[in-house]
């Protein structure tokens, strides 16, 4: 790591020449927990893009869940040069917070998800993807970024919206197989698919899963 960094810690004031000498000195692998994390949010909200130098992530949450994306942040912190999640405000009113965001810097060590998870630039899921490589640790974030508890009857609901019926029947079976869980897929809104776990997985998964920050609620838990 160049010592400017080691020094100082502020990336956003390093020079075009310290920021490459501080990625190239970074491992071509990421962390085995930010792996797992990263798992995790790119099957929720976040984004996996493509560029000349590498592979980037980008996160984004709404105004709501402000201490959860400064918790993403300071999670990826080392593979970031923002300073801080950037502020994106309502197109309404300018007064008001739409939502926080953040990306990484472009790096090799982003590769392996990319691999994993896209197929022609878009989000696909092939057999034995959870099995291999959904850990509770990702399991946690990915209900944080998509789950949905319902407070009445006390079931959990993963948006799982953008994969395709096939993909859903993948998803739920390893997950079962894998977590002991009873998920099944159901359709949503006629035209979408969904994973619904019913209440004796949420109880399960309460005892499974250590949430991030403030978003305990998402398996009925208080924040």
């Amino acid at each position: 790591m160049c010592s400017f960094v080691q020094k100082n810690r502020n990336f956003s004031d390093l020079d075009k020449k310290q920021r490459e000498e501080y990625k190239q000195n970074l491992p071509n692998l990421l962390p085995t927990y930010l792996f797992e994390i990263s798992i995790g949010l790119i099957l929720g909200d976040a984004t996996l893009y493509l560029a000349k130098k590498g592979v980037t992530l980008k996160f984004e949450q709404g105004f709501k869940n402000k201490i959860y994306i400064f918790h993403l942040f300071e999670q990826f912190k080392g593979w970031t040069f923002y300073k801080e999640p950037y502020i994106r405000k309502s197109k309404r009113d300018i007064n008001l917070i739409h939502s926080y965001s953040f990306q990484t810097f472009s790096h090799p060590a982003f590769q392996s998800l990319w691999d994993s998870l896209m197929i022609s630039e878009k989000k696909r899921i092939e057999k034995g993807f959870i099995t291999k490589n959904l850990t509770l640790i990702g399991l946690a974030y990915w209900i944080a970024d998509d789950g949905s508890y319902h407070r009445e009857k006390k079931y959990l609901v993963l948006h799982t919206q953008s994969f395709s019926k096939e993909e859903n029947e993948i998803l739920s079976l390893e997950l079962n197989q894998k977590f002991h869980l009873n998920s099944k897929v159901m359709r949503h809104k006629k035209i979408y698919w969904v994973l619904y776990f019913p209440p004796k997985d949420v109880i399960t998964l309460k005892t499974l899963l250590v949430m991030p920050p403030s978003m305990e609620y998402k398996l009925g838990n208080h924040s």
